[in-house]
């Protein structure tokens, strides 16, 4: 009898002390259960939202190439162009006054009919020569060559003919540079030398104009 109540006393100890056993580790073992599911969960959530948010697009940010500066053979062919507009007739007119312009500032010596010193229809006549149009070297004679033009409608190699009075003889010639709204500019032989003027802006000039002649 002794023997079995100590059998059963035994029997219900270890019962007790399994139940006991199971009491501690059945909490801490639901617990970390808990806790790593929860860390499993925030580590899948933090790995969804990373993929899922779209990166922003990169920005890049692109330099304008600097100006492409002309080549010479780009400026020359703007001159051409810009050179091929004008007519035959145009082109002339502006070579006789760039020719006529070369002299500027030679003295005034009368009948003078070369570089070394000009009067007015000396100088006419040498700036004309070089361009084959043959004129008298007399002012007086100059105007009974080529045909008569308004004074208004003369242009840049024309001439230009001046009386002291409205009857009395031609007593001097100019070359046109050019006739604009600014007036019109003239290049002669005075006793100032070879002089470029405003002869519409000129008093002593302006009331002495009488006659135009186209000449080329």
């Amino acid at each position: 009898m002794v023997s079995k109540k100590s059998s059963q006393i035994l029997f219900f100890a270890f019962l007790l002390l399994l139940l006991n056993s199971c009491e501690l580790f059945t909490p801490i073992t639901a617990e970390s259960t808990v806790r790593y599911r929860s860390d499993r969960k925030v580590s899948a959530s933090t790995t969804i939202s990373t993929s899922a948010s779209p990166k922003p697009p990169s920005r890049r940010t692109t330099t304008p190439p600097p100006p492409r500066s002309r080549t010479k053979k780009e400026t020359v062919a703007s001159k051409t162009r810009s050179t091929s507009t004008l007519t035959k007739d145009d082109r002339r007119r502006t070579d006789i006054v760039s020719y006529a312009k070369q002299f500027v500032g030679t003295k005034y010596i009368y009948a003078g009919k070369d570089p070394r010193g000009f009067d007015c229809s000396g100088f006419t006549s040498y700036v004309m020569r070089e361009f084959d149009v043959s004129l008298s070297p007399s002012s007086r004679m100059q105007e009974d060559q080529g045909r008569s033009i308004s004074v208004s409608n003369a242009m840049a190699g024309d001439l230009i003919f001046f009386r002291r009075e409205k009857k009395g003889r031609v007593f001097h010639v100019a070359l046109v540079v050019s006739n604009t709204r600014e007036g019109l500019k003239v290049i002669h032989s005075t006793n100032r030398g070879v002089v470029v003027d405003n002869i519409s802006h000129n008093s002593y000039w302006k009331p002495k104009i009488s006659t135009a002649r186209r000449v080329i």
